[in-house]
């Protein structure tokens, strides 16, 4: 399945959504909000919106770095690296492009806002990189038990 381009995946949200959304980053708009009332909400609007339009997810996988992470840095100049996952004994090797998300797409507002339910002092001095797993070289292991 083709993932939708970042037009696609910027008008993918209902009119009404949309208003819910802004209604939210605006309520975090002032000094005095508590960080566990911002964290509900956001976690009630995933829950009962975002997470309910699934079909309408793209399989690229973002990552939010501090500005001056070395890291991110090698990565974007790769252009490529190795994902790995494990859990419940299983393994995942996902091959992926990487690029460096420019601020204005969606994916990269839509990353730092969610990363900002949990880190509510996170500055806008980020870096954000997108995952472009090739699922044809994507490995799928069981893993023993020691």
């Amino acid at each position: 399945m083709a993932a939708p381009s970042p037009k696609a995946q910027s008008s993918c949200w209902s009119a009404a959504t949309r208003r819910k959304a802004r209604t939210f980053s605006n309520s975090r708009s002032g000094k005095n909000h508590d960080p566990n009332e911002v964290y509900q909400k956001g976690l009630t609007f995933l829950q009962s919106t975002h997470y309910q339009r699934a079909n309408r997810f793209s399989d690229e996988l973002t990552a939010l770095f501090l500005s001056e992470s070395r890291l991110a840095a090698l990565l974007a100049e790769l252009g490529a690296c190795r994902l790995e996952f494990r859990q419940f004994g299983q393994s995942y090797r996902l091959p992926s492009a990487v690029r460096e998300m420019a601020p204005e797409e969606p994916a990269y507002r839509n990353t730092l806002w969610h990363n900002r339910l949990f880190n509510t002092q996170l500055s806008d001095d980020v870096r954000i990189l997108g995952f472009k797993p090739d699922w044809t070289a994507a490995l799928s292991l069981l893993v023993r038990a020691d």
